[in-house]
């Protein structure tokens, strides 16, 4: 059996700001379509489908396509958007079928996805805190930026999270990883390091790498193999991640 190329280009462009599609890019003015269907080919792909719009084809004239792309195009497969449409109902199917069966998987994947979003200060607190805090922004909507519309998406997926008695173990030295967060068992989920505000993705992985060499044996250590900054110190010493490790390398007599 061949393989099958899908291009899924009936989008409106609005984000794009016109019709991506049949714009030229390539230096003779090839279209991004001429591209995909080229680097099919030499991949192996002996079919090609196209779910566009019937109007697709006049939007192709006006840009100056090749009549012989445009021929191509009717002879390979037609589609309408009926087809888009099936594949977004069926994506959703299956995203629901996760929310009611596997939820823990389901809110890891949601979380991880919009880690860029997620803040484990408001997010990791109780039930309560959370429905005070998201009350107390929805009050103050006109004052809201987008991050702040963001994590308020985000909020009411905890508050149902947390409804169905699922909870958000807090980010940990040794358990955590750098950016995805981990199911812990049908009732828990581990937060990564990036769910802290203000530690990036590049400070986390170097956190994790650190930890897979040996075990750190206090925080000037921490820093000094992470090089991470004293800021981010304090960020994780305020979320709880660093225990009871000792501030320095040194011991003294007390110490035994």
């Amino acid at each position: 059996m061949g393989a099958t190329l899908l291009i899924m280009a009936a989008g409106m462009g609005s984000r794009y700001g016109g019709n991506k599609q049949v714009d030229g890019l390539g230096p003779n003015g090839e279209i991004l379509m001429e591209y995909s269907i080229h680097d099919a080919i030499r991949a192996g792909f002996d079919r090609v489908v196209f779910i566009i719009k019937p109007e697709m084809e006049q939007a192709m004239l006006e840009h100056n396509v090749p009549a012989w792309f445009i021929d191509s195009c009717k002879k390979i497969k037609y589609m309408f958007t009926k087809g888009h449409a099936v594949a977004y109902v069926t994506m959703a199917l299956r995203i629901a079928w996760y929310k009611v069966h596997r939820p823990a998987a389901y809110y890891c994947a949601y979380y991880t996805v919009r880690a860029d979003c997620f803040d484990a200060s408001i997010l990791g607190g109780s039930l309560e805190s959370i429905r005070a805090r998201y009350k107390e922004m929805e009050e103050n909507s006109k004052d809201l930026t987008q991050k702040d519309k963001d994590l308020m998406i985000i909020m009411e997926l905890v508050i149902e999270m947390l409804c169905r008695g699922i909870r958000l173990a807090p980010v940990d030295l040794y358990q955590s990883d750098a950016t995805k967060f981990q199911v812990v068992n049908d009732k828990l989920i581990r937060m990564p390091f990036n769910a802290l505000p203000g530690l990036g993705e590049a400070a986390a992985q170097s956190i994790v790498d650190a930890r897979e060499q040996s075990p750190f044996i206090s925080i000037e250590d921490l820093r000094n193999r992470t090089k991470i900054s004293a800021s981010l110190i304090d960020l994780l010493r305020e979320g709880g991640c660093l225990g009871n490790l000792p501030e320095s390398n040194q011991t003294t007599l007390f110490s035994f």
